[in-house]
């Protein structure tokens, strides 16, 4: 079962020095211990998109916008979410330990979206997997990453980070936005 997830390319309005930025800040926040150490290594414990500057502020407007042109309407928006993940070879975990959903409120409806801000491999396998289903069943999609793009979904889709093949470091911007 293919999951019902759409792609949009935000490549002419955040280009490759913003995604630098991007990932320099998030290696700093990881050097800077802000990470949640519950979690898979390295996942940020701020709200990124709350950063002061311009590259984060365009990652939250694409990110809203995504969600809105994914629901094919505007949204009375509750709450927007971000983190940042940043893992290689070198930080490898137990892929089935990773499997996640983010619906966990249920009095909103939400959606979710990643953003791939660098890879040091451009790999099919290295996205991010889908369980629509959850992880016990067999049904699994495997959608490859696209620089410079935000993939939304549902969020009660379950998934984990694609198979890491490199010991250079992977980044990407994850949200919620709740309405």
């Amino acid at each position: 079962m293919k999951p019902n997830l759409k792609w949009y390319d935000w490549n002419q309005h955040i280009t490759a020095d913003d995604r630098e930025i991007v990932c320099k800040d998030v290696a700093q926040l990881i050097k800077d211990g802000k990470y949640f150490t519950n979690s898979p290594k390295y996942q940020t414990n701020i709200n990124v998109m709350g950063l002061n500057s311009p590259q984060w502020m365009k990652l939250k407007m694409s990110f809203i916008m995504s969600c809105f042109m994914y629901a094919g309407k505007e949204l009375k928006i509750k709450n927007v979410q971000s983190w940042s993940y940043q893992t290689s070879l070198k930080f490898e975990e137990p892929r089935d330990n990773l499997w996640h959903h983010h619906h966990h409120n249920k009095e909103v409806e939400s959606f979710s979206g990643v953003y791939y801000a660098h890879l040091p491999e451009v790999l099919d396998e290295c996205g991010t997997e889908f369980a629509m289903e959850g992880p016990e069943e067999k049904a699994r999609h495997m959608e490859p990453p696209r620089i410079g793009q935000w993939v939304i979904y549902p969020s009660n889709y379950w998934h984990r980070p694609g198979i890491l093949k490199s010991k250079e470091d992977r980044y990407v911007v994850a949200a919620d936005l709740w309405y």
